[in-house]
């Protein structure tokens, strides 16, 4: 359970996002969960991350050509999340179907073994 600073343009926004760690993790456990990851920022970006990441055209429009450096922010954390977990397995929701298509295609440049 993570809100990565890296995916908003606005600081405000940034602000005003929920946080709701205590029913997240009731959600979690009533799924069967046994533990939950909320690591804070701070451990996911104990330095600036710098790398860059562009998949266009996927990621410049729709969304891309609203919110800029918003998909670099996602395949940031996902990326540092499935480096860390190294699963063989990710779910994501179809709900943001522009954003689950931009981490297949960095899954498949990155050559995670998902």
């Amino acid at each position: 359970v993570f809100v990565n600073p890296t995916q908003f343009n606005d600081k405000n926004d940034l602000e005003k996002y929920p946080r709701t760690l205590d029913a997240d993790c009731r959600l979690l456990e009533e799924c069967g969960a046994d533990f939950a990851f909320a690591p804070s920022v701070s451990e996911m970006y104990p330095e600036p991350d710098t790398r860059q990441f562009s998949y266009a055209p996927l990621d410049t429009v729709m969304e891309g050509a609203f919110r800029p450096g918003h998909f670099n922010g996602v395949c940031q954390i996902v990326s540092k999340l499935f480096d860390a977990a190294q699963p063989d397995k990710a779910y994501f929701g179809e709900k943001d179907f522009q954003q689950l298509a931009i981490i297949r295609e960095m899954v498949r440049q990155l050559q995670y073994k998902l």
